[in-house]
């Protein structure tokens, strides 16, 4: 798993970006976007901005940057999630 994450296609993409991204895969595991008229294909999106939404019930948050805003689901399965973006 460690190899096949280093081998995979990287680029700095925004959220305002992921807008194009299409899903390839019937299990949500592989996505495509085209860069410069070529597809991409990805696995991971690591995403950077401001936390401006927690709601634990529902088990999301939302991440703003200057291009758009994201809402992540499932966020209990991401290790110290909560805790990371509440400062404890």
């Amino acid at each position: 798993m460690v190899g096949q994450f280093i081998d995979t296609f990287w680029r700095k993409s925004f959220i305002g970006d992921l807008r194009r991204a299409r899903k390839v895969s019937d299990d949500d595991t592989q996505w495509t976007i085209i860069y410069n008229g070529k597809a991409q294909q990805f696995q991971y999106v690591w995403l950077q901005g401001l936390c401006i939404k927690i709601d634990k019930i529902a088990d999301l948050m939302v991440i703003e940057d200057a291009t758009g805003q994201a809402e992540i689901q499932n966020c209990s399965r991401i290790s110290d999630a909560w805790s990371t973006n509440e400062g404890t």
